[in-house]
């Protein structure tokens, strides 16, 4: 069903037609960063916590230090953790066909 597409396709919403194409362009560069910061962070999260310390600042370390004095499952898992509730958020939003289906929707966006 997605073969015969573009990647650009996939980041365009039917609304861009509707609005000026500085607007629709902007929108888009903002979707794409919004996809590589969402694809790149939590990678990067890991990476320094766990094995890049010293690009940290100093008193930032130990405040991440002190926090994850009391968790006990390891950053990789929590990150896990992190996605898969997200990612069930949205689909019970998806599932539910009341207007609470949509504040969850919304809230899960943010």
């Amino acid at each position: 069903m997605v073969a015969p597409a573009v990647f650009i396709d996939f980041l365009s919403s039917a609304e861009d037609r509707n609005i000026k194409y500085q607007f629709s362009d902007l929108l888009k560069c903002i979707r794409l960063i919004a996809l590589f910061l969402t694809l790149l962070l939590p990678g990067l999260y890991v990476a320094v916590t766990t094995f890049h310390q010293e690009l940290l600042p100093t008193e930032f370390l130990f405040a991440i230090i002190a926090s994850r004095s009391n968790v006990p499952f390891p950053v990789i898992f929590e990150i896990l953790i992190m996605e898969i509730s997200l990612e069930l958020i949205r689909e019970s939003g998806v599932r539910v066909p009341t207007p609470l289906g949509q504040t969850i929707r919304n809230c899960s966006e943010l």
